[in-house]
């Protein structure tokens, strides 16, 4: 019985050692749900998005098993609101000091807020911060991304018939949010965005 308890101080001892040493932090788990996040720079009033070519619709938001059917080109949908999900968290190793960030810190991309905006995980608290990781970033790229974040909005959709269903948009880009050109986005103010 000591040897074990011993066993565990040791253990215990060198955990918390070796937290200290490399700046330990515990990472949110995923998928990350950010929710009622609007991606765009010019807000999520939409009005009618149009469908270009065949997307999937859900039953059920997050859940690809509950796949109702096919909305074909040519329908338009109304935008009710949406959910980020994060699948995989992007990694940003500090190279210098920044704003409360030092040297060596390790930040987790969360989520893209729209105006070159992240949500960002830092020493378990939420961050509102813009790409600083970025190469052609405004203060000389303080940060450098070594994971990708992977991530997928999942929005909530009316059709002309009154149906409600999830479209699953993944999002194909390292900066900011690119859905792809299934889908045609027309807003108040912004014609054919």
């Amino acid at each position: 019985m000591r040897r074990i308890l011993i066993h565990i101080s040791i253990f215990c001892f060198l955990a918390l050692t070796n937290c200290q040493i490399l700046s330990c932090q515990l990472k949110p788990k995923v998928p990350f749900i950010t929710p009622g996040c609007c991606p765009f720079e010019f807000g999520c009033n939409f009005h009618k998005w149009y469908v270009k070519s065949p997307v999937k619709a859900y039953r059920d938001e997050g859940d690809t098993t509950s796949f109702l059917f096919n909305v074909p080109a040519g329908d338009s949908l109304t935008f009710q609101y949406g959910d980020m999900y994060t699948l995989s968290l992007g990694t940003v190793i500090l190279k210098r000091p920044w704003k409360e960030f030092t040297t060596n810190d390790t930040v987790y991309v969360l989520a893209y807020e729209g105006e070159g905006h992240y949500d960002v995980w830092y020493k378990d608290s939420i961050y509102y911060e813009e790409g600083f990781w970025y190469k052609d970033s405004t203060w000389g790229q303080p940060g450098l991304q070594i994971d990708p974040t992977e991530m997928s909005w999942w929005v909530r959709v009316q059709d002309a018939h009154h149906n409600f269903y999830w479209l699953r948009l993944r999002n194909t880009t390292q900066h900011g949010v690119d859905f792809g050109h299934d889908i045609e986005m027309v807003t108040k103010g912004f014609e054919n965005y």
